[in-house]
């Protein structure tokens, strides 16, 4: 078999992570509902992402794994697969020039043992204790980074793409 049908398929045990690329950030979803805005996997594990871009085209890129891949909204099917091989942490990129803070969508993948993996992916602790840290501003500022809401608006009256969030509670309330 030649490269581009090895690749073609990843392996069945392959773990499965869902890939969110938009304008400007991208977000991991693990098949047990975690959200994480940095790629967590085990060592020496298959990993299939599976790549669904939101709005534009974008290319999904790690260099130290020598893997990329475009990201097409709409297209089914999309993935890419890897195995880790070393303990460490990598950067991810854009690979795609997809607008003007194309630059803002680094991230990265933290390769971890399988034993401190699998306690990372099963713990609710952590998620729980920050959620109730928060405030509810603080905790809706956080969601809006996450899903790149400041990529076109500001708090603090600024204009970018879109309208700034400042001033806008409560400005148009309908009885």
């Amino acid at each position: 078999m030649g490269w581009l049908e090895t690749n073609a398929k990843a392996p069945k045990d392959a773990m499965e992570v869902t890939v969110i690329g938009r304008m400007w950030n991208f977000s991991y979803e693990y098949e047990n509902g975690r959200r994480t805005d940095t790629l967590f996997v085990p060592k020496d594990q298959a990993v299939k992402l599976n790549l669904k871009a939101m709005d534009v085209l974008h290319s999904f890129y790690i260099p130290a794994f020598r893997v990329k891949q475009d990201m097409v909204p709409n297209k089914k099917d999309n993935f890419m697969w890897f195995i880790p091989q070393r303990v460490g942490v990598y950067e991810v990129f854009c690979a795609e020039y997809c607008g003007l803070q194309h630059s803002y969508m680094y991230s990265s993948v933290k390769v971890m043992e399988n034993s401190d993996f699998q306690k990372w992916i099963t713990d609710t602790t952590q998620v729980a204790a920050a959620a109730n840290i928060e405030s509810p501003g603080a905790t809706g500022k956080k969601i809006m980074q996450n899903i790149g809401c400041f990529a076109c608006h500001t708090i603090d009256g600024t204009k970018l793409v879109g309208p700034s969030f400042k001033g806008i509670w409560e400005k148009n309330k309908l009885l």
